[in-house]
């Protein structure tokens, strides 16, 4: 089975609890504490799928995003919301899936799991 190598961007409010579930399924988890961390995992690792907070401490989301999609159109991107009004704030995001958070923990990773599966 493949493993999906995971570029998580943190610090985000979930990060520990994250890394530990992915962890647990299987996945890489490679992290990014500064965008110089994110340019240099995103170019040199690769990853798989990258997942980051609605509201990163050093970055704004679109910009992250963006970044994303001009590197790799077809990498998703899954946001973690806490509050509706994050979620609304990431409008206009199309490349990115956004999971409420922690409600929907078992499903980010159910769908990163479904992910490493058609690698």
């Amino acid at each position: 089975m493949n493993v999906a190598k995971v570029l998580l961007v943190s610090p985000c409010r979930f990060t520990e609890q994250l890394e530990d579930s992915l962890r647990r399924v299987g996945c890489e988890v490679l992290c990014a504490e500064n965008g110089l961390r994110f340019i240099s995992r995103l170019e040199v690792e690769d990853p798989d799928v990258v997942i980051m907070d609605a509201r990163p401490a050093w970055c704004d989301p679109h910009v992250l995003c963006r970044t994303v999609s001009s590197s790799s159109p077809s990498k998703p991107v899954f946001v973690l919301a806490r509050e509706e009004s994050e979620h609304a704030a990431l409008d206009g995001i199309e490349s990115a899936q956004v999971f409420r958070m922690p409600r929907q923990m078992g499903q980010l990773v159910r769908r990163v799991r479904q992910y490493s599966r058609s690698l």
